[in-house]
């Protein structure tokens, strides 16, 4: 089913395109590749990950499973890009993915405004606190998984290897749990 907003936008991008001019022959009457082809990116650029669609307390619950989920199944398949796979930072199909995003209070993101954490928790200055710190988390995993994948070749082996930096972003996943616990409680949770 194609909504009103997707159809209207798709519309608007291939009427954008077309000449102003008046059509001479008929091929210029028929639609081209080109506005074909303008469409479809304005039709998928306008859509949002599921995720990015989801409840935020819902999102919020997935994405602590996956936490858990990602330090049960460790060592975490295809390596330092597996790992920034399932945090979000690759791709979108992680519950983790724009995290950060569900929860502020002011959003120009019409997917997600007026469905926030912040305003809805017990203790929302905590909260706000305890995203920060979490988003920093993320990038300190997402930092540290990155780096594994182009870890050797110059200096200490032992500290300069991908399976140390992939250790690392273990560790830094480990030490978000502390954040998801201060979110959680801020949340009354």
């Amino acid at each position: 089913m194609i909504h009103v907003p997707l159809l209207t936008l798709t519309l608007t991008a291939v009427a954008a395109l077309r000449p102003f001019r008046a059509p001479q022959t008929q091929k210029d009457t028929v639609l081209g590749r080109r506005d074909l082809g303008a469409a479809a990116v304005a039709a998928v650029a306008a859509l949002a990950p599921a995720a990015a669609r989801a409840e935020p307390r819902d999102q919020w619950i997935a994405a602590q499973k996956e936490i858990d989920s990602i330090l049960a199944d460790w060592p975490i398949a295809g390596g330092g890009d597996g790992i920034r796979r399932r945090i979000g930072t690759v791709g979108t199909t992680s519950p983790l993915f724009d995290i950060e995003k569900t929860c502020p209070e002011t959003l120009t993101d019409s997917f997600t405004a007026g469905r926030k954490l912040i305003p809805t928790a017990d203790d929302p200055v905590a909260f706000a606190e305890a995203l920060e710190e979490f988003a920093s988390g993320i990038a300190r995993v997402d930092g540290m998984a990155y780096s594994s994948n182009f870890a050797g070749g110059s200096g200490k082996p032992s500290e300069n290897s991908a399976t140390r930096y992939i250790e690392r972003s273990k560790d830094e996943l480990v030490a978000l749990k502390k954040d998801v616990a201060k979110m959680n409680a801020a949340l009354g949770q």
